[in-house]
């Protein structure tokens, strides 16, 4: 194989796994605005750091969707703006952005990792602005 072949297919291999990722949470995303909070709970794994406001907490997958769902369902998500989103070498995910709700907006961070090969959510916060 010609050293260019070599790069070009390298090239597309990273392409198609950073889109993969960035699908995910794109699918995170689209569950908090619609509040799906069961697809939202598919993509914890393990003990989950939410962050409402001034209230933090580490809560197992079963707890973290419903401290999740007590907050969506009281602020009725209506989008979410990305401001940021990336990916690291390790895998793990990031998406920085504001969530905009019928009660006010938020800053909202999100922090995946992968695990057994599967990005799951670790990290949640909705800041106040």
């Amino acid at each position: 194989m010609k050293p260019a072949h070599g790069a070009i297919i390298i090239s597309v291999l990273l392409s198609i796994n950073l889109s993969v990722k960035a699908q995910s949470l794109n699918g995170i995303e689209r569950a908090i605005v619609t509040n799906d909070v069961p697809l939202i709970e598919k993509e914890l794994n393990g003990d989950v750091e939410i962050t409402i406001a001034n209230n933090s907490g580490e809560y197992s997958e079963s707890q973290g969707a419903i401290v999740l769902k007590n907050f969506l369902s009281t602020h009725h998500p209506k989008k979410i703006v990305a401001a940021f989103q990336g990916t690291s070498p390790q895998g793990s995910s990031y998406l920085i952005g504001n969530l905009i709700t019928s009660i006010g907006e938020f800053r909202m961070y999100i922090y995946a990792k992968k695990v057994n090969g599967t990005l799951v959510m670790k990290e949640i916060r909705f800041d106040n602005m």
